[in-house]
């Protein structure tokens, strides 16, 4: 089996695959007979690809799907705080101790910069 992408699209397939060959048509399904040929039964494909989509329009499924494209394509890139590699937030580059810590240390070399140059 080729490792493909899991798109929406590919997902949404998978799943109707799934659902149709469990659910409706069995018998042609484990026959052997590739997707494209199986012929439409009573409720048949279509209701296989609307079981499809309510499943993938199911919040939590939604907001996973989204992590797994960032994740593959690079984007899902967490922060991390400089100093002690804790969480921080987007905007951010310290969390918010070491932020203190570091502005109050950034503060002390102004006023000795200040202070040496007689200002």
């Amino acid at each position: 089996m080729s490792e493909t992408p899991m798109t929406d699209k590919t997902m949404r397939e998978r799943l109707a695959r799934y659902h149709y060959s469990h659910e409706y048509d069995s018998w042609t399904a484990y026959a052997g007979y590739p997707w494209e040929r199986v012929p439409d039964s009573y409720e048949g494909k279509q209701h296989a690809y609307k079981s499809a989509d309510f499943i993938l329009a199911i919040p939590e499924i939604k907001e996973g799907q989204e992590l797994r494209e960032k994740a593959e394509s690079g984007k899902l890139v967490e922060k991390r705080c400089e100093v002690c590699d804790g969480e921080v937030q987007p905007h951010d580059d310290y969390c918010e101790p070491c932020r203190l810590l570091v502005n109050t240390e950034e503060d002390h070399q102004a006023d000795e910069l200040t202070r040496h140059q007689g200002v």
